[in-house]
């Protein structure tokens, strides 16, 4: 099995212990629907543009937005695709998970991941081969496994990640990151297979229960600084360096998320003790319908959802009741767009 090379020093306590406060406020702080899916929708957007921008991806964050709700862009094809990718990817992570990762789950992260973005078709969701087993010039190509060992050596990584390591999550996360960038199993996409596995982790634990956090923003914000600790702990076998940059990164974001969701909070007049009902995978699906087309009618909720015409109205009933969505026009011409 996969065996990290760390210590829980002071440091890393420490910043564990002011992590942990700080996302305890963010988890358990009950916010309306439609702030709720705002802080979503934000932090797939975030995600999205800055994990593509490590990438060397030109659009702009603007542009990112505009392309998540649907509008189109000036902009090179493949660009845009790799983006379409990273949203459906963000939006669906359910599906790459059920009680623990597998194998599959991280081929097939990788093969909706980069659909369409590559020349040769066999290589979404298929391990590097013998023939491609290096994909750039990095300066560190010669310490990756060879072709060979990376089925075994991912095998051993998902049986770490999956086991009973008692390990903080933004840890697990951290470690797993930093392990598929060792191996780099795949010819192309793996720093951003590593960064969306480590978002998998943490939603997959329960830290990131809510799907606000968006961790490479805070890695793109010092790009060249998350590059720096990467490739340091590559050379040196240490990874007590890349756990304190990596702590850090996400005490920074999830400080500035707790301030965010306690500011709605107050100024909003949530109710204290207010029992927010999740957001259920159905009206999942109805805020994606209603972020790319702008409108929905009973038809189309009628056809998303795959119920009858009278269940429509229990569905459009409850958005109503939560203030996320509006109507339009009036009887057969009714239609219903979001509120805010």
């Amino acid at each position: 099995m996969f065996k990290t090379n760390f210590d829980y020093d002071h440091k890393v306590v420490d910043l564990l212990t002011q992590i942990s406060s700080a996302n305890a406020v963010v988890q358990n702080t009950n916010l309306k629907h439609f702030h709720d899916l705002l802080l979503r929708n934000k932090a797939i957007v975030d995600i999205a543009y800055s994990s593509n921008a490590i990438s060397e991806n030109s659009l702009s964050k603007d542009e990112v937005r505009r392309l998540f709700i649907g509008e189109d862009v000036v902009a090179p094809h493949m660009e845009k695709r790799k983006l379409l990718n990273y949203f459906h990817v963000l939006e669906n992570i359910d599906n790459y998970c059920d009680h623990e990762i597998t194998e599959e789950n991280i081929l097939s992260l990788h093969r909706d991941l980069t659909t369409d973005t590559i020349d040769n078709p066999n290589c979404p969701g298929n391990y590097r081969c013998k023939t491609f087993n290096s994909s750039s010039n990095n300066h560190v190509d010669y310490l990756q496994p060879d072709a060979s060992e990376i089925s075994d050596l991912m095998t051993d990584l998902i049986e770490w990640i999956n086991s009973d390591n008692q390990l903080h999550p933004v840890i697990l996360a951290a470690l797993a990151h930093h392990e598929l960038i060792r191996i780099r199993p795949f010819i192309i996409g793996n720093g951003k297979t590593a960064r969306l596995l480590m978002n998998l982790i943490l939603y997959l634990k329960n830290f990131d229960e809510k799907r606000y956090y968006s961790v490479d923003e805070y890695l793109y914000r010092d790009v060249d600084s998350y590059k720096y600790a990467i490739v340091s702990a590559l050379l040196t076998e240490d990874l007590n360096k890349w756990l304190n940059y990596f702590l850090q990164a996400v005490l920074n974001l999830i400080s500035k998320k707790r301030d965010e969701v306690l500011k709605i909070y107050t100024e909003k007049c949530v109710v204290p003790g207010d029992k927010q009902v999740p957001i259920s995978a159905m009206e999942i699906k109805l805020f994606q319908f209603l972020r790319k087309n702008h409108e929905i009618r009973n038809r189309d909720i009628q056809k998303i959802l795959d119920i009858s015409y009278n269940e429509v109205f229990k569905y459009i009933q409850k958005l109503l009741d939560a203030d996320i969505i509006v109507a339009k026009g009036m009887g057969r011409s009714t239609y219903y767009v979001l509120k805010h």
